[in-house]
């Protein structure tokens, strides 16, 4: 039976735990092992902050997530639903996010079975879109 989780969520990062929260919970209802679980939760992690901030000088103010698991399969899609990272960032800009971004880039890679990440338009009214496959393994 497919399940699907679709959200809304503000750009504020303090969010995201709560986006790895809802992800981690279809993961394990889809009966995942631990170890998946977890790595599900890091790259989902990671995709939000890929999407809401990583090479832009504000946050974004929302993102979609969609979450859907089909007994073999989960697959998740964060994307970008605004135009632009206005939301000023307090504190810090992220001026190593290019170089951040990309470590995180490269976890999620090696994390998911399979990544698609996928950029439109450019500068500040590029949308970020990260699609991530994880298969079930079954050498139990």
């Amino acid at each position: 039976m497919t399940e699907k989780i679709k959200m809304t969520m503000p750009g504020n990062p303090k969010y995201t735990v709560v986006t790895e929260l809802a992800v981690e919970a279809a993961a394990v209802q889809a009966g995942f092992d631990l170890e998946a679980v977890n790595d599900i939760k890091l790259a989902t992690g990671e995709a939000c902050k890929q999407v809401i901030c990583h090479g832009y000088e504000g946050w974004c103010s929302c993102y979609e997530v969609e979450c859907e698991t089909d007994g073999e399969k989960i697959v998740i899609k964060i994307f970008e639903t605004d135009c632009g990272h206005k939301v000023p960032k307090k504190g810090k800009i992220c001026l190593d996010c290019p170089r951040e971004g990309d470590l995180s880039l490269e976890i999620i890679k090696t994390l998911m079975d399979e990544t698609e990440i996928k950029k439109t338009g450019s500068g500040e009214k590029g949308k970020k879109s990260i699609i991530m496959i994880k298969k079930k393994s079954h050498n139990k």
